[in-house]
Order: C-alpha cells, then sequence, then structure tokens
C-alpha cells in the first residue's frame, strides 16, 4: 500500500476534515442489473452510519465503490483490481470500543480504518492492521507502505497523537504488559517497545516478565479477495489470530 506523507498526516483526523459530498449519486445503483450493491447501517450515539459496498457484476470492470454515509454526507471511494485484492468496507467481528464502531476499508493502495464515537466523532487512520485498548483510548494502526512498515498511535478519544507515524521493522508478534505495547520483528532480537513519554520506539533486549501476547483487532490476511466489496464483506469479519 502506497501512502504518501503528506496523505498520512491528513488520514488522522476527525471526520469533519474527511468528509465531503459525494461525487457520485449512489442511489443509481441499487437496482442496477450491472452492479451489486449491498449496505448495513448501524446507528452509533445519534447518528446513522451506512456502509455502502458497490461492485461491477461484469468481469472486465474491476472497480470497486464504497461509500460511508454519515447521516446524509457521504464519503465514497472507488477502488480498481476488485477481483485481485481485498477492497471495500467491512468490520471487525469483535468491535473493541463500547458504544462505538470501527470500520475498516480495504485497499492495497490506500487503506483507511475508521473509529466512529458514540460523541459523533470519525477518527481516521492510515492502514487496515489495527490494535484498539479496549479498556483504555489507544488505538495503533500499523501497515505495510510499500516495502516499509509504518506505525501510528493515537488518544482516538481526545485526537491526539500519542506517537507520530514512525518506520518500524515487520512486526511478528505484539504483546503488552498492560502498561506498554511491545513486538518482536523479523530479524530483531529482543523486543521492540512504544515509548509514549518520548514518543519514539525503542529496543529492550531482556526477556520481559508479565508480558501477555496481544492479537490484532483487525488484521486484512483473513479475509480472502473473492469476499471483498460485496454483502459477505458488510459481515462482520473475524481477524486471523
Amino acid at each position: 500500500m502506497r501512502i504518501g506523507t503528506a496523505a498520512i498526516v491528513a488520514t488522522v483526523c476527525a471526520w469533519a476534515a474527511t468528509a465531503g459530498e459525494a461525487t457520485i449519486d449512489l442511489t443509481k445503483y441499487r437496482n442496477a442489473k450491472k452492479y451489486t450493491y449491498s449496505e448495513v447501517t448501524h446507528t452509533v450515539g445519534t447518528h446513522q452510519y451506512t456502509l455502502v459496498n458497490i461492485r461491477p457484476r461484469a468481469k472486465g470492470d474491476t472497480a470497486c465503490i464504497a461509500a460511508l454515509v454519515i447521516d446524509k454526507r457521504k464519503f465514497v471511494m472507488v477502488d480498481l483490481q476488485a477481483d485481485s485484492a481485498r477492497t471495500g468496507l467491512t468490520m471487525p467481528k469483535e468491535q473493541p470500543i463500547e458504544g462505538g464502531l470501527v470500520v475498516v476499508k480495504l485497499s492495497p493502495l490506500e487503506a483507511k480504518t475508521f473509529i466512529i464515537l458514540a460523541t459523533g466523532k470519525v477518527v481516521t487512520l492510515p492502514g487496515d492492521r489495527l490494535i484498539v485498548d479496549p479498556a483504555g483510548k489507544t488505538a495503533l494502526a500499523i501497515w505495510d507502505n510499500a516495502g516499509t512498515w509504518q506505525l501510528t498511535a493515537l488518544d482516538y478519544r481526545s485526537m491526539n497523537l500519542v506517537l507520530p507515524t514512525t518506520a518500524i521493522p515487520r512486526p511478528v508478534k505484539w504483546y503488552t504488559n498492560g502498561l506498554a505495547y511491545y513486538f518482536t520483528a523479523d530479524g530483531e532480537e529482543g523486543y521492540c517497545t512504544l515509548d509514549m513519554f518520548t514518543k519514539t520506539v525503542s529496543r529492550v533486549k531482556e526477556a520481559l516478565q508479565g508480558l501477555e501476547e496481544v492479537a490484532y483487532t483487525f488484521d486484512p490476511q483473513g479475509i480472502a479477495p473473492v469476499k471483498c466489496c460485496g454483502a459477505d464483506a458488510l459481515k462482520p469479519q473475524a481477524a486471523r489470530q
């Protein structure tokens, strides 16, 4: 997935900075024979959020259209290669935020994670691998940016960056001791740890006590490309453990 630095900065923000009027009329796709049209609506707080996936039936047309509609405002996203890659909107099976909703936009080019809060705020993070602390307020977005792994840590309640976007070694397994997050990485000894005070990623070579393994809240590798951009993708999906 290729994301430029400016795009990363722009995507860590509230809904007001990412939403816009739709550039297409979604209603014309609902009964069109050329497309499969799927949608599901969730109520979060006092707002309704509708997830839409539109997939062309013709094999030669690979443009997948997805839309996140908040009340009547539409955020429309178009992806190519719908038949060969994971595209469209989907949701983690286990929702990590009480009263909230996590939605993932799968894409080989520009994946996004939306954290929808009962307050009406929508946080947008880059990437489609996610770890959310359900007892706290931290969300970790992890993604592969054209071969370089990146990490962003966000306090999703205050909208403040806990750890700005940082290049990291490819993570293998994640752990926590209840206070901080650690991960092992390809070709690296010991652990890497997120230092929230210095806003850096540092190394710890010694074995740590009290670490428990943490699974991704959502991992796109658990979803087959053929099930994306359609009705199946809008059903809660189980992340691969």
